[in-house]
C-alpha cells in the first residue's frame, strides 16, 4: 500500500530464494513460501500505486514472469491491476521522456496496451461467464474504469490525437452497456466525461454533457467535470445555464438523483466566467459571488 516496488521486488526475490534453497535441501521451513498469484498481484499494485512513467512497463513485465510460470496462474485481479497500472503511466506526458528510455510506456502507448488487455481480460473472464457468476464479481466493472481512465489521462497531453482518445473512451462506456452482467457505475460515466474535458473545444463539452444526460445517478463529479469542460470550451453561458438548471431540479429531487450545488460547482461557473471572451463575463461572475 506504500508503493514502494523496490522493497516489494525484494521481499518477493527473497520468498523465492528462501523456497528454492528448501526444496535444494531436501525440505525445509520454507519449502512452502512461494509466490501465488496473490504475491503476484501485490507486486504489481505496487508499481501501480507508485505510478509515473515505469509503472505499466513494470506490471506488464510482472504480468509476463506469471503468465510464463509453471504453478502459477493469472487471475482477475492480476489484469486489472496491470491496466491500473497502465492508466497511471498513461497520464505521463510523452514528451518529458527521452527517447532512449525504453525502460518506459507512457501516453496513449500504455492507454492502448490497457485496451488490448482489457480485450483479453474481456474474452477470458466476461464473455465466457454466466449472468450469476458475473453478478457475483462486482469487481469485473474495474478494468474498464480503469481503460476509459487511461484514455482520459492521456487525452490531456494529446493535442493533434485528443478527441480520437475520447472516442475510445466512450466507445468502452459503450461496449460496458452492451455486455449482460456489466453495468458502468459513476466512476465509469465520469471518466469519459473527463476523457471529452480534456479534449477542448465546443464539440467535445456537448458530448461530456451528452454522457451526463444519459445518467441515472449523476454526481457532483459529474457535473463539476461537465462544467469544466464547457469552462475550456469558451461557453460559460452554457456551463451558468446549467448549473442554474441543476439548482431548480436539486428542490424537487430526491436522493439518489439528487445534485445539491456546493461551493465547488459555483466555483467552477465562476471560473468559466472568468476565462470567457463574453462582454458581460465579469458581471455575470460578480453576480455569482
Amino acid at each position: 500500500q506504500a508503493g514502494d516496488p523496490t522493497s516489494a521486488e525484494e521481499i518477493f526475490d527473497s520468498m523465492q530464494s528462501f523456497h528454492t534453497n528448501s526444496m535444494e535441501s531436501g525440505g525445509g521451513p520454507y519449502q512452502h513460501v512461494k509466490p501465488d498469484s496473490r504475491t503476484y498481484n501485490t507486486l504489481m499494485n505496487a508499481y501501480a500505486i507508485k505510478g509515473g512513467p515505469e509503472a505499466g512497463a513494470k506490471a506488464l513485465e510482472v504480468l509476463s514472469r506469471i503468465q510464463n510460470s509453471s504453478d502459477v496462474k493469472p487471475n482477475p485481479i492480476t489484469y486489472s491491476t496491470a491496466i491500473k497500472a497502465l492508466a497511471k503511466s498513461a497520464s505521463v506526458d510523452p514528451s518529458s521522456q527521452s527517447d532512449s528510455n525504453s525502460d518506459v510506456l507512457v501516453g496513449e502507448c500504455a492507454a492502448y496496451r490497457a485496451l488490448n488487455l482489457l480485450k483479453f481480460f474481456e474474452s477470458r473472464y466476461i464473455l465466457s461467464q454466466t449472468d450469476e457468476e458475473k453478478a457475483k464479481g462486482n469487481n469485473l466493472v474495474i478494468p474498464y474504469n480503469s481503460t476509459i481512465t487511461a484514455f482520459a489521462n492521456a487525452a490531456q497531453h494529446s493535442s493533434s490525437n485528443a478527441s480520437s482518445l475520447a472516442e475510445e473512451a466512450e466507445s468502452i462506456l459503450k461496449r460496458m452497456k452492451a455486455v449482460e452482467g456489466i453495468q458502468p457505475d459513476a466512476i465509469s460515466h465520469n471518466a469519459a466525461m473527463l476523457a471529452w474535458a480534456r479534449t477542448g473545444g465546443q464539440p467535445a463539452a456537448l458530448r461530456a454533457e451528452l454522457i451526463l444526460r444519459s445518467m441515472k445517478n449523476p454526481t457532483t463529479v459529474s457535473l463539476s467535470t461537465v462544467l469544466n469542460a464547457w469552462a475550456q470550451a469558451d461557453n460559460a453561458p452554457k456551463a451558468a445555464a446549467l448549473l442554474s438548471e441543476m439548482e431548480k431540479k436539486a428542490r424537487f429531487a430526491t436522493a439518489p438523483t439528487r445534485i445539491v450545488p456546493n461551493t465547488v460547482l459555483y466555483n467552477n461557473v465562476l471560473n468559466a466566467w472568468c476565462k470567457s471572451s463574453e462582454p458581460d463575463a465579469l458581471q455575470n461572475a460578480e453576480a455569482l459571488l
